[in-house]
């Protein structure tokens, strides 16, 4: 590939669009469910490809920086499951570099979608493990992150495994980020069991 010359005005972030435009007919404006339909028609070495150009855009300032570029390569991510469990990991460890935690955030959007795609059901149990994972060792709220797995959670995931998984991670949060995202979680469940008792009522 030819040097970036140091007077190219053409941003990183602009390169990536096109080169996900170019090579795989994605762009920042579809949908997720847009999205993971061309991923799946991809063969798996293109979505081995499609899984380097996201690690390549997760190192990216310019863009992550930008809003819908940022939730684009969340959705990419997620649709490329099992392909793209390291980056979801990566993404969800210690945070490093700008943007990390608004990248977080835009997972937390995307990820309840494995439980409604039979390509990506398989795998449900082991992102509602990472999301566990994310909630007991969780330290700041930046950008919103934590309360947004909190979110996901309680209120977009299988009722019964969220549940389960709230009352475990209430136990073992480590700290107060966790903590309050757990409580936001406990709320948004009580509100669906509640929910669930009046129409089994006929309320």
């Amino acid at each position: 590939m030819a040097r970036r010359s140091a007077t190219s005005t053409i941003p990183v972030r602009d390169e990536l669009v096109a080169i996900a435009k170019d090579r795989n007919g994605l762009a920042p404006k579809q949908t997720f469910s847009d999205v993971f339909a061309r991923t799946q028609r991809l063969s798996r070495d293109r979505r081995e490809q499609l899984c380097q150009w996201c690690q390549h855009a997760m190192s990216s300032r310019s863009f992550l920086g930008d809003e819908q570029c940022r939730a684009f390569l969340a959705k990419v991510i997620v649709a490329l499951i099992p392909c793209s469990f390291g980056l979801i990991e990566a993404a969800l460890g210690s945070p490093r570099g700008s943007y990390c935690r608004e990248l977080q955030f835009s997972l937390f959007c995307f990820l309840d979608e494995v439980q409604g795609r039979s390509a990506l059901t398989l795998y449900k149990r082991r992102v509602l493990k990472m999301i566990f994972d994310y909630l007991i060792n969780v330290k700041s709220n930046q950008a919103m992150a934590a309360w947004m797995a909190g979110d996901l959670l309680g209120d977009h995931w299988n009722l019964k495994e969220a549940t389960f998984v709230l009352r475990k991670a209430t136990r073992l949060a480590r700290y107060k980020a966790g903590r309050d995202a757990l409580a936001h979680a406990a709320s948004k469940i009580g509100s669906r069991i509640a929910a669930e008792i009046r129409k089994s009522r006929g309320s």
